[in-house]
């Protein structure tokens, strides 16, 4: 039986439920640059000040907001207007979402073309190592890296699990791993695909 181990690297989950100074903040975002006239509850925003998610601001004609997140991103703002603070950081989110999967799928395509004319299922092994496998033996890793530096990331609860065939191989057995190397999933499959329901463990809750 072939052994397969998935480990999932949970840094953003421990920074988001191991780190109480960051429970601690009570903003979500915080002024980077402002020219011309911009306020909150008609005080002028200048740089370094805090902006809590519940706020609305105001933007004058003729002037410029740049906010950073929490997370590290950025929000430029150089049209008159006012502006929800909740509906920024969606906007933003979903922005930072849209951009880490279309980076990744370019690679993966960028990295199969590279074959050209070549079929890459003659030799698939080959190829393997472009969506996360690395070499095979008796028994190996998959890594599936999480953001590092995003803790507003959302876990899904299912996942499917797909892998190519190994020969000489009628059964499969999948574990996933948390970062501690605790067993969050194991099972059995003779199939090549696994679909489950995986439910993250609170971290901070077993300190």
């Amino acid at each position: 039986m072939r052994r397969f181990k998935f480990t999932m690297l949970f840094s953003v989950l421990v920074l988001l439920w191991g780190t109480p100074e960051l429970w601690a903040q009570s903003y979500t975002f915080k002024v980077l640059a402002s020219s011309g006239k911009s306020t909150l509850d008609n005080d002028q925003l200048t740089v370094g000040k805090s902006i809590p998610a519940s706020a609305s601001i105001k933007v004058e004609s003729q002037s410029y907001l740049s906010l950073v997140h929490k997370s590290g991103g950025t929000v430029e703002i150089g049209k008159a207007g006012t502006y929800n603070v909740n509906e920024l950081e969606k906007e933003l989110l979903a922005r930072a979402k849209q951009s880490t999967s279309q980076r990744y799928a370019n690679y993966i395509i960028g990295e199969l073309t590279k074959a050209g004319d070549k079929d890459i299922h003659k030799n698939p092994y080959k190829y393997q190592n472009v969506t996360g496998s690395v070499e095979r033996g008796q028994e190996y890793a998959i890594l599936m890296m999480l953001p590092e530096k995003s803790p507003l990331y959302v876990f899904p609860k299912e996942y499917t699990l797909q892998w190519l065939p190994v020969l000489g191989a009628s059964n499969y057995q999948i574990q996933v791993l948390d970062v501690f190397d605790e067993p969050l999933l194991t099972q059995q499959t003779s199939d090549t695909s696994l679909e489950s329901t995986l439910v993250i463990p609170n971290i901070a809750k077993g300190n």
